[in-house]
C-alpha cells in the first residue's frame, strides 16, 4: 500500500511539473495551439522528474519558444529555427 501511495505522489509531481512548464510557455510566449499541442505531447513523454524540473526553469528563462522547443524530445516535430 505504501508503495502505491509513493507511486501516486510521484505521478502527481510529474503532472504538476508538466503543468508548470506549459503554463510558463503560454504566459511567456502564447504559442499557436498547433505548436503548443506538439510541445505538450513531447513533455508528456518525459517521466524523469529531474528533467521536468530542469525544463520548468528553461521555460522560465528561454529566449523564445523555439529555444525551449529544442529542449524537448525531437520526435514531437516542433518547428525549430534553421541553424
Amino acid at each position: 500500500m505504501e508503495s502505491y501511495q509513493r507511486f501516486q505522489q510521484h505521478e502527481a509531481r510529474l503532472a504538476q511539473a508538466r503543468d508548470d512548464i506549459l503554463e510558463a510557455l503560454v504566459t511567456r510566449f502564447d504559442p499557436p495551439a498547433s505548436v503548443y499541442r506538439k510541445v505538450e505531447k513531447g513533455i508528456a513523454t518525459i517521466d524523469d522528474l529531474e528533467r521536468l524540473s530542469a525544463l520548468v526553469r528553461r521555460a522560465l528563462l528561454a529566449v523564445d519558444f523555439a529555444a525551449f522547443a529544442r529542449e524537448i524530445p525531437r520526435e514531437t516535430d516542433v518547428p525549430r529555427p534553421e541553424d
